[in-house]
């Protein structure tokens, strides 16, 4: 009896499985149609709504990234240590961004972006390593890059703290940049500027995460690539998906002696389940 509880189990396991792999292919296949039914835009035509951007990064005072020292408009840093045991995985510990204001640019001019929120595929830089065993300040060599281990001596007490309460456990420090005038491709909603203050006559509108049409993706690449690389995994996701599901609940339906009632009980279950991780999922999405 046990062994058969132990493998419905498995099984339910397997079904939330191909049901998220149903929900990830439709998701993308409803973004690639939204590029593909969104012309782009120039920024000086650009009206408030979904808009499709493709221009170059650009900033009034690009800055250095803080590791790796290139000429930035936007950096985000995070921090992460290795959890060891039967599912290793990955911790955030820390995350860091940049503050400064930067534009994407035409040759019709430029608008502001808000990243926040927003979905960013931009290069990265990963480090990975061991931080100095006897602290920070120690004059033993650390397994991590240098360059790392003077970006941790530089945070305050708090986060510096942070990294090493895990010094003898693997640690992973990545880099995501956007360098000056790299080339920039956005999908997202143009919305009248928060702050105008120092802003030019013909900077009025901001692209940014819309409260109505939540889309807001970034990239360094252009719209042909995203539209590659949405779409390369779709069919598998929804018909691998829904064939896992369909082999679930053949399984269930032939193991042992499950009476009719049963098996309703179980599938409203399964039901019941899936709701309640979709509703945890949309809760931590916003």
């Amino acid at each position: 009896m046990n062994s058969d509880l132990n493998f419905i189990g498995f099984l339910l396991i397997l079904f939330v499985v191909g049901l998220y792999s149903i929900y990830s292919g439709l998701k993308n296949y409803r973004f690639v149609n939204k590029i593909k039914n969104t012309a782009v835009s120039s920024i000086a035509s650009a009206a408030i709504g979904l808009v499709e951007l493709s221009g170059r990064a650009s900033s009034d005072t690009p800055e250095p990234g803080p590791i790796s020292g290139n000429p930035c408009v936007y950096w985000r840093i995070t921090g992460e240590y290795f959890h060891s045991g039967k599912s290793g995985h990955w911790v955030r510990i820390y995350t860091a961004t940049s503050a400064k204001r930067f534009y994407i640019r035409d040759n019709t001019g430029r608008m502001h972006v808000d990243p926040e929120g927003g979905l960013l595929d931009i290069p990265a830089e990963k480090f990975k390593g061991y931080i100095a065993v006897h602290g920070l300040l120690s004059n033993e060599p650390a397994d991590m890059d240098e360059r790392v281990m003077n970006y941790i001596r530089s945070l305050p007490g708090k986060d510096a703290a942070e990294f090493m309460r895990y010094k003898e456990a693997p640690i992973r420090v990545t880099e995501y940049y956007i360098a000056d005038n790299d080339p920039l491709y956005i999908m997202g909603s143009a919305e009248p500027l928060k702050d105008a203050s120092g802003a030019g006559q013909d900077e009025i509108l901001e692209i940014r995460k819309g409260d109505t049409d939540k889309t807001l993706y970034i990239s360094t690449t252009g719209e042909r690539q995203v539209i590659q690389e949405f779409s390369s995994w779709i069919h598998l996701k929804i018909f691998g998906g829904l064939a896992l599901c369909a082999a679930v609940l053949f399984c269930i339906l032939s193991l042992s002696e499950l009476e009719a009632n049963e098996f309703v009980y179980l599938i409203i279950t399964m039901v019941i389940g899936c709701a309640v991780l979709y509703a945890i999922y949309k809760m931590r999405r916003h």
